[in-house]
């Protein structure tokens, strides 16, 4: 058994004083608890705390206390906490998130925790960092600061996205609409290996796209139509977790945009960059072409062509030989245009991708990280543009969160 009885040298012991400050904290909170669990355990002459051996996802063992009986069994760890045993913040326990990444002597100075970075990445479906980038950062940073920053996205990201009791599933159905469950490398891999010129489609549905699709019947038969749906967002997530499933990753346009031109550059693909307004796409280009210089940019053309024009579209596409084509023009016009020209388009596969080349081109800067990491990045979206997005954001979550609840409701009778 590999000893993981203390703090060691790589944490400040800053860190250490502050999860003991918590932890007496906690138990002065949680003795009422405490209380009836000695009763009921005396009552039912039974010990007052089990021992459990436990491991992070290092592989180290650690025995820590539970309460025999009562509420809130786990709350022991507290006294684990308390003694040193035990971090709030470090290698998880039983997490499994770090199988395949080999172990740095930097991971092995961290304690065993209850939270960790990489946890809340995987939590929420982020797939902008690794598991392994994000605990590298974690050893990286180790000042107070940056200990409580992590717990804190930990503790919020915990209560919105717990995944106890959850299912997998390959696709499910959310209002009316038919959404695979996949991982990023698998999305990645479906557009990479689509067969030549078979225009597969892949759409990525958000709370908007469900708004959207509930008062519109056409664009619900048309996102239907993808032979890949993905999710993409947390209000989607956390739908899908009122149903008992559990998403792999939040696979959205901006972050699954790096992993797609990587696998292209590798084999040699071509991509066309098709929408948001004149300069946009072509900006968009450029700095891929600067991130990903093998990366072969086919062509791009702006969004704002009209019906008469599309022909000449089209045939500008399939001139450029691209494998791959974004289409960025926004719900529902994106998925009705690529499902109206899919037999005459000849790509590979076709993306509806929103505001993605807004992000790309840099016109629309990002939401920082930390926002990301908890489900958040849709704040940031409305403090950017807010008259813009207030009927999206402010009125269409709480009526996405209200229909949601609605068809749990109904399903459960």
């Amino acid at each position: 058994m590999i000893s993981v009885g203390s703090h060691s040298e790589g944490v400040v012991s800053a860190n250490a004083m502050f999860d003991r400050c918590v932890a007496l904290l906690c138990v002065v909170l949680v003795v009422p608890v405490w209380l009836v669990n000695g009763a009921l355990a005396l009552a039912t002459r039974q010990p007052l705390l089990e021992w459990h051996l436990k491991r992070d996802d290092l592989g180290r063992a650690l025995v820590l206390p539970v309460f025999s009986c009562g509420l809130l069994r786990e709350s022991a760890y507290l006294l684990a906490i308390f003694k040193g045993q035990l971090a709030l913040v470090g290698i998880e326990l039983e997490c499994h998130s770090l199988a395949g990444f080999g172990i740095s002597d930097r991971w092995r100075e961290q304690p065993a925790g209850l939270f960790s970075s990489y946890g809340t990445l995987l939590r929420v479906g982020y797939v902008g960092q690794s598991p392994a980038e994000a605990l590298d950062q974690q050893c990286e940073n180790q000042s107070l600061r940056a200990y409580i920053a992590i717990l804190v996205k930990a503790v919020v990201n915990r209560l919105l996205f717990a995944e106890c009791g959850l299912r997998c599933t390959n696709e499910f159905d959310l209002l009316g609409l038919r959404i695979h469950n996949r991982k990023l490398h698998e999305a990645v891999t479906f557009v990479t290996e689509a067969p030549k010129n078979s225009c597969k489609k892949l759409f990525f549905v958000n709370v908007n796209s469900v708004n959207l699709a509930h008062n519109d019947a056409r664009l619900t038969d048309d996102i239907n139509c993808a032979d890949l749906a993905l999710v993409d967002g947390s209000g989607v997530r956390m739908a899908a977790r009122m149903q008992g499933i559990k998403l792999l990753d939040n696979i959205n346009g901006t972050d699954f945009l790096p992993h797609l031109c990587a696998a292209m550059a590798e084999k040699g693909q071509r991509l066309f960059l098709l929408g948001s307004a004149p300069g946009i796409a072509e900006q968009a280009a450029y700095n891929l072409k600067t991130q990903f210089p093998s990366l072969q940019i086919a062509g791009h053309y702006h969004g704002f062509f009209s019906a008469d024009q599309t022909d000449d579209v089209i045939e500008m596409i399939n001139a450029s030989k691209a494998d791959v084509l974004l289409v960025a023009q926004g719900s529902p016009r994106q998925e009705r245009w690529i499902n109206a020209h899919s037999d005459w388009l000849k790509v590979n596969c076709a993306l509806a991708v929103g505001g993605l080349l807004d992000f790309t081109s840099g016109r629309i800067p990002r939401a920082p990280q930390w926002m990301c990491e908890i489900g958040m990045e849709w704040v940031y979206r409305l403090w950017q543009e807010p008259y813009k997005k207030f009927n999206r954001y402010v009125i269409g979550n709480p009526v996405f969160i209200a229909r949601c609840v609605a068809q749990k409701f109904f399903r459960s009778r």
